[in-house]
């Protein structure tokens, strides 16, 4: 949710109108977003996975002007998908709802036999599969234990201008 969030404000500061749709909003919320969406009114429309199959979504659905389906954190399709977020699992049903739209599946962490199920799991006949290596000379990483975490995060964080994500091995840590 924070991902489209964050996403959907770069878009409208940059003047090209976006939105978003997720399970936090209330039902009329929803509705005028679609509608809008349905209007034209949108250059990007964001949803997360499980907004997909919604009876809502579905009548609206062949009045939307899809001109590209993108799917991010596609290896939420194989790896996680069914447990974690089945929905992913119904992306493929979508596609067979927009024959012709052109469907992206991104993901940072695919291994072959993982792309191979997303290619499958989306009903891609002729999927162009772009690689990179993990390795990334922008990012930095380093492990560090220490017995005062939170002092540890703010004397790392000071006078620090990029951004940056700290993991901890459980929520309460």
């Amino acid at each position: 949710i924070a991902l489209m969030e964050d996403q959907v404000r770069n878009l409208n500061e940059r003047g090209i109108p976006a939105t978003f749709i997720n399970s936090s909003q209330p039902y009329h919320t929803i509705d005028h977003k679609l509608q809008m969406a349905m209007d034209g009114k949108y250059r990007f429309l964001y949803l997360a996975p499980d907004r997909l199959q919604t009876e809502m979504f579905q009548a609206r659905l062949p009045q939307l002007d899809v001109r590209l389906l993108a799917v991010d954190e596609a290896h939420c399709i194989s790896q996680w998908g069914y447990d974690f977020r089945p929905a992913y699992l119904q992306i493929g049903d979508l596609r067979e709802q927009l024959p012709g739209v052109p469907t992206i599946a991104l993901t940072a962490s695919a291994p072959p036999q993982v792309a191979i199920d997303i290619v499958d799991k989306l009903h891609m006949a002729q999927p162009r599969i772009f690689r990179k290596s993990f390795r990334r000379e922008n990012l930095t990483y380093e492990v560090r234990a220490s017995d005062d975490i939170p002092g540890l995060i703010l004397r790392y964080l000071k006078g620090r201008d990029e951004a940056g994500i700290i993991y901890a091995r459980t929520r309460k840590r």
